[in-house]
């Protein structure tokens, strides 16, 4: 088993030259390689270098999501065993911590300090692993601030990547109260110009995410689309920014860490593909939601209780968790994705969405009709 050793200190440069050779020796063929030179005198030769980053705003009262990455700055790919350690200053409850690479396996080690670490985590030049931390911030809570200390962490065959220098940041958070959340109209309208559709054949629904001010977005947003036809069923969204799951007839779609400016709109494109059979009109109504919190130790805690299998009340949605909120989704009527969105937080735990300037154009509908194919 690989350990992680975090808090290792460099203190003269030909340390770090020693420590460069030995991540050389250790990191494995492909580091070893694209390292070779990087120990000499004349290091020509590109180098991978890690180094995390993270910033955020959250709201006193509420659970909040953290962004953390780890970018490599290098010019060449990184391939070895590395990872992050986080923690927050005051101490605020960290519930949970989840990595969008699959190499690196995040745990909460302590109330208010995070791990992730990977035997072979891979990141390519100019690129970054993301990290989503969520941790509750009380309701009573003084501070307007909060200290995020990471810290990229080597296993003790892999060193470090020679520069020691860039493994170790600490970036603010600025707590605010829930008054002071950026004033944001989120509105969500349908292309009215498709009026047809062909049966058997792929079709295209346009929306509109528009921010109409008067603050600038920056977050997450989620767009939940529903087909009243059993027929037709949806097969992707473009432009790529949009990640979308479901099945069937139910799709969610999400744009993270989106910026969007006031009076500025996104493109959705939901495409579905209709049935030989599905004939008449199509209506398909969609809502948009923005920043939904994780509150993952409740959904946990209530999905038990519902009879849905998600383990220990641990505040990591891990495999046994998303296999509990696919179950809990599918006999519920909802879009299965396996993931903590709007629609489950509010049929689960009853929590609605954060409030919108106008929830009144947050849904929208749009009718086609289903054509036969012509002869």
């Amino acid at each position: 088993m690989t350990r992680f050793a975090g808090e290792r200190k460099l203190k003269s440069s030909s340390a770090l030259r020693a420590i460069g050779l030995l991540a050389l020796l250790s990191a494995g063929p492909a580091a070893a390689q694209e390292s070779a030179s990087a120990a000499g005198e004349d290091a020509t030769a590109p180098v991978a270098d890690l180094a995390p980053t993270g910033q955020n705003e959250c709201v006193r009262g509420a659970s909040c999501l953290v962004d953390v990455t780890i970018e490599n700055r290098g010019e060449a790919s990184f391939d070895g065993a590395a990872g992050i350690r986080g923690s927050f200053d005051p101490a605020v409850k960290v519930e949970s911590a989840r990595a969008d690479n699959r190499s690196l396996k995040c745990r909460v080690t302590d109330d208010n300090v995070y791990e992730c670490a990977g035997s072979a985590l891979k990141v390519k030049p100019g690129e970054a692993s993301y990290i989503q931390v969520v941790v509750d911030i009380p309701s009573d809570f003084a501070a307007k601030e909060i200290a995020h200390s990471q810290e990229i962490l080597w296993s003790e065959a892999t060193t470090g990547d020679g520069n020691a220098e860039n493994d170790m940041q600490v970036s603010t958070i600025a707590v605010i109260d829930p008054a002071m959340l950026p004033a944001v109209d989120l509105a969500l309208a349908a292309d009215e110009e498709q009026k047809n559709c062909v049966a058997g054949a792929e079709c295209s629904l346009v929306f509109n995410v528009t921010n109409n001010g008067p603050a600038d977005f920056d977050g997450t947003i989620e767009v939940e689309a529903v087909a009243d036809q059993a027929l037709v069923e949806f097969t992707g969204a473009s432009p790529s920014d949009w990640a979308c799951l479901g099945a069937g007839s139910r799709f969610v779609c999400t744009w993270k860490r989106v910026g969007i400016e006031a009076e500025v709109t996104k493109l959705l494109t939901l495409n579905l593909m209709t049935g030989s059979m599905a004939l008449g009109d199509l209506e398909t109504c969609a809502e948009v939601s923005r920043n939904t919190p994780g509150h993952v130790a409740d959904i946990q805690r209530a999905l038990n209780e519902a009879g849905f299998d998600a383990g220990p009340v641990d505040g990591v949605a891990g495999r046994r968790t998303r296999a509990a909120i696919s179950a809990y989704q599918e006999a519920n009527g909802l879009a299965v994705t396996g993931e903590i969105g709007t629609a489950l937080l509010r049929q689960l735990l009853g929590i609605a969405k954060l409030e919108d300037m106008d929830p009144d154009n947050d849904r929208t509908c749009l009718t086609v009709d289903i054509v036969a194919p012509a002869e």
